[in-house]
């Protein structure tokens, strides 16, 4: 069976960050998963900087909510 980590996995082997955030550079929800698959990638200050991107583009929404949770978890503000 196909991994549900493909089209992640897909965008992280990108030369750039992956093509969702020049396509969508203001939208928390993709940064939010950026973030999540760079941490689970193990590169941790990239993960953490597009998780504070998500906040600081669109704080007040449900992504960046979680971003912020991701963040205090793994002692980031």
């Amino acid at each position: 069976p196909r991994s549900t980590l493909f089209p992640y996995t897909t965008l992280f082997r990108s030369p750039h960050l992956g093509p969702l955030t020049a396509r969508f550079p203001h939208d928390s929800i993709v940064r939010l998963h950026l973030g999540v698959l760079l941490l689970w990638s193990h590169l941790i200050a990239k993960g953490k900087t597009q998780l504070r991107l998500a906040v600081s583009e669109q704080p007040k929404s449900t992504y960046a909510k979680t971003a912020s949770q991701i963040l205090a978890a793994l002692g980031q503000k």
